[in-house]
């Protein structure tokens, strides 16, 4: 004899669980926010640590950190096309032809979604790096560059000029010495022109950074310019004069397979291994200001983490989607 079943009661239970669900989203969704406003908060952390552990929760905050994160990336390109689209005003349609107008109108979006700047630069690019890749280009006049992770370049040679677009990301530069075409990189809205030297460039969120490493190289960017000797760096935004910062000795270290840092905050270092691994790593509360000295390697740099985690009383949990950084 079967058991009686409550009318209604799987109903029930499926609305429960959708409401859990929502509900678990929309905490996920705060907790994000919370935490990307970094700070130190052991009260806010030892909360997220607790919520963290319900059934559900750690797939929750991975769906929302990484609908965050891709929001985050594309926030200028989405922001200037959603723009365009309110401009535009279309002009009456037949009914006829509505259907027509929609499937075209949907295209149109779909087309905006696809067309973002990644896509602009692997179109303009004459070289690019993927996320775990180095390249090294040797160039026609003896010069060669050398293209970190996640880096682009254009090359435009000319008669009276040796010009190289840095796209995107960070480029070392060893230029053979020829008078009559100057050898120029442009990046960020500036340029670095050398006649022979090597020097390093770095263009990263909207900013760029210089290194000199040989000789002399002269930086312009928003009609300021600045000279700079081996061991001497500036940084330049888009809108901004080259200004003297102190040079990171340890820059070219990606050129070895490693990223050598001293003295410098965890929430620092955590943007640069990122970018050499395949899931974010997120940084919170009082471990963000925490400064650390050491040596990590690129092919693995979550393990990296994990030693440091060791000898700095600090926890790694790694999650599905990403990889958290917290005070013990």
């Amino acid at each position: 004899m079967s058991a009686n079943r409550t009318p209604g009661g799987s109903d029930s239970a499926n609305a429960f669980t959708r409401w859990r669900r929502k509900r678990l989203a929309k905490q996920a969704r705060g907790w994000v926010v919370r935490l990307d406003a970094g700070g130190d908060d052991a009260r806010r952390d030892r909360a997220f640590a607790a919520w963290l552990a319900r059934p559900g929760a750690e797939a929750a905050f991975v769906g929302a950190a990484g609908l965050w994160l891709e929001i985050d990336r594309a926030a200028l390109s989405d922001r200037v096309e959603a723009a365009r689209l309110l401009r535009w005003k279309p002009r009456p349609v037949p009914a006829a032809g509505k259907r027509a107008a929609g499937l075209a109108l949907a295209a149109s979006i779909a087309a905006l979604a696809w067309w973002g700047p990644g896509m602009w630069i692997a179109l303009s690019a004459d070289v690019k790096t993927g996320a775990f890749e180095t390249r090294r280009i040797a160039l026609d006049d003896g010069s060669a560059i050398v293209l970190a992770s996640n880096s682009a370049v254009d090359i435009q040679y000319r008669k009276g000029e040796r010009r190289v677009r840095l796209l995107e990301g960070e480029a070392a530069f060893s230029v053979a010495r020829d008078p009559a075409r100057p050898f120029v990189v442009a990046a960020g809205g500036g340029e670095t022109r050398a006649l022979g030297t090597r020097f390093l460039t770095a263009f990263r969120g909207g900013g760029v950074t210089v290194t000199g490493v040989h000789h002399r190289i002269r930086v312009t960017a928003d009609g300021g310019a600045r000279e700079l000797g081996p061991g001497e760096a500036v940084h330049y935004g888009r809108f901004s004069a080259p200004g003297t910062i102190a040079a990171d000795h340890y820059a070219g270290g990606w050129q070895r397979g490693l990223v050598i840092v001293e003295n410098r905050s965890l929430a620092d270092i955590a943007a640069e291994l990122a970018r050499y691994s395949d899931r974010p790593i997120w940084v919170l509360g009082a471990a963000r200001s925490r400064a650390f000295s050491g040596t990590f390697r690129i092919a693995d740099p979550v393990a990296g983490l994990r030693a440091a985690a060791r000898t700095a009383r600090l926890r790694v949990t790694e999650l599905p989607g990403m990889v958290l950084v917290t005070a013990r």
